[in-house]
């Protein structure tokens, strides 16, 4: 009975209801034991050795001109010193971008080159590598901005444009968010006191099919999966965002593009950045044979590492190297996937737990999440471990993914267009205990698209917003109303969560 109290748990003071404090029912959600807690730190990936990436031996220092030319400080006079220029994938097609040719593209593309005073990266970089000798290589990102697209006529005079930060772990649930991520889940209860944005914690976050795929085109593109789809081409949210002044930019830190496959496209121009090419290193991602093995590559229960850090450093780094170049410059929307915890052993995840709770404390501290609205969410749980395999807890667990969503007090303040007596706020806290998912997600942003003429939405447009997250959600909303599909839905659980 204990754990069954501790499965409904979110931050300290929040737990999923079964009524809410109107009176009214809510799905019922189905207890779960979750015996994974009984389980210590490491129990389930011990034995494949150190959690803790060998170490550089150097630490560089690079400076880039606006024009590319390098200088390079910190590697000694008796050590080679070359460079890696990383392709710039955003523009390449869809065979390029082919779950098992990527990685192959990119290899081929990569050179090293003998550093000297000429050094000078490709008009086209913004990662590079550095090699010092035998024992040291050094990602960096060069300082490129990119102009956003001219917004449309009738959004130039925008009072108020708000970035969007989405930072996506796949194959993570609720309850695993907790249980492995104890850091992060500290900083965001310290964020709930702060002033400038509201945090909010989703308990029916559901599903819209088994794995990533059906889950992100829903998120992406506001589509359900259709397996027999191969030619119908689906816009993506930054097509959108970037006809409508945002600098775009997508992050992946395992060597692969969903939106090729999910999307139907041939190419894209809607990215203003993209970081892809690092994470198809060999160091990383095997070269040869396949490559999602248990012991590398990116489903590996080992410790994931590149360049004398863990994959998910580089990730961080990036996501900040692209803010400190927009924040308060340019509306953003930055979409960033992480691969931690999609592996077998539910143990790799808790490797990111401090940069990803740093990240969120120096964010939050610096201000950003006061224009910014923070995405943090999984698309489902864990369907690779032993607990999904052999129990009735790691089945439901599969069905109950995470979701934190951030929003500026501006934000939540606006009139719901519908009820202009309810505001933004209070429709974002009443959804926490609401059946929702992924095409409530994706609504949320179109209509952030189009915010700053929010009161002049008609047509499609107008649906959006009773579609969205930020619409005022019938409490015993069903399944069919949320397009959860009915093998997904807790809604057909007559047992109740205990009280």
């Amino acid at each position: 009975m204990r754990y069954q109290r501790v499965y409904p748990q979110g931050l300290p003071g929040k737990r999923a209801l079964n009524v809410l404090p109107t009176g009214e029912h809510l799905c019922p959600l189905q207890p779960g034991i979750p015996w994974q807690d009984l389980l210590p730190k490491g129990a389930m990936n011990f034995w494949t050795g150190s959690q803790a990436c060998p170490p550089n031996k150097y630490v560089l220092r690079v400076e880039v001109s606006p024009n590319g030319t390098m200088k390079v400080d910190g590697c000694p006079s008796h050590e080679s010193l070359s460079y890696v220029p990383f392709p710039d994938t955003k523009t390449w097609n869809t065979s390029s971008k082919d779950l098992f040719q990527i990685n192959k593209e990119v290899l081929a593309q990569l050179k090293e080159i003998p550093y000297g005073p000429s050094a000078q990266l490709p008009p086209d970089c913004e990662s590079f590598l550095v090699q010092c000798g035998s024992a040291t290589r050094q990602l960096f990102f060069r300082k490129t901005q990119r102009q956003a697209s001219s917004p449309s006529p009738s959004l130039k005079a925008s009072p108020q444009q708000y970035n969007i930060l989405v930072l996506f772990i796949d194959a993570v649930s609720h309850r695993h968010f907790y249980r492995k991520l104890p850091l992060t889940a500290e900083v965001l209860f310290q964020m709930t006191k702060k002033s400038g944005f509201s945090l909010h914690e989703y308990f029916r976050y559901s599903l819209t099919g088994f794995n990533t795929d059906p889950n992100t085109l829903a998120l992406y593109t506001g589509h359900l999966w259709d397996e027999g789809e191969t030619s119908h081409r689906h816009e993506p949210l930054w097509e959108g965002l970037r006809r409508n002044g945002y600098v775009t930019a997508w992050m992946n830190d395992d060597c692969d593009d969903w939106s090729v496959s999910c999307m139907k496209r041939t190419t894209s121009y809607a990215l203003s950045h993209e970081l892809l090419a690092p994470f198809c290193h060999p160091e990383y991602y095997p070269a040869v044979g396949h490559p999602f093995g248990n012991f590398k590559g990116p489903y590996s229960i080992r410790r994931r590492c590149l360049f004398g850090h863990y994959v998910h450093h580089h990730a961080f780094a990036w996501v900040n190297h692209m803010v400190s170049l927009y924040h308060k410059k340019q509306p953003f929307a930055f979409f960033n996937a992480f691969i931690e915890g999609h592996e077998g052993s539910g143990e790799v995840l808790s490797t990111m737990d401090a940069e990803l709770a740093d990240f969120l404390k120096k964010a939050s501290d610096s201000g950003l999440f006061e224009d910014t609205v923070l995405l943090l969410l999984s698309d489902h749980g864990n369907h690779m471990s032993l607990s999904y395999v052999y129990t009735e807890n790691g089945r439901q667990e599969h069905e109950s993914p995470f979701l934190f969503v951030s929003v500026p007090d501006s934000l939540a303040a606006a009139a719901d267009v519908d009820d202009p007596s309810r505001t933004v706020g209070q429709n974002l806290e009443r959804n926490e205990q609401v059946l929702v998912n992924a095409f409530d997600i994706h609504f949320f942003l179109k209509v952030l698209i189009q915010w700053q003429d929010r009161e002049n939405l008609h047509g499609d447009a107008q649906g959006w917003w009773r579609q969205s997250l930020l619409s005022n959600k019938r409490a015993n909303r069903t399944c069919e109303e949320a397009k959860v599909p009915d093998n997904f839905c807790w809604c057909h659980h007559p047992n109740s969560m205990p009280t």
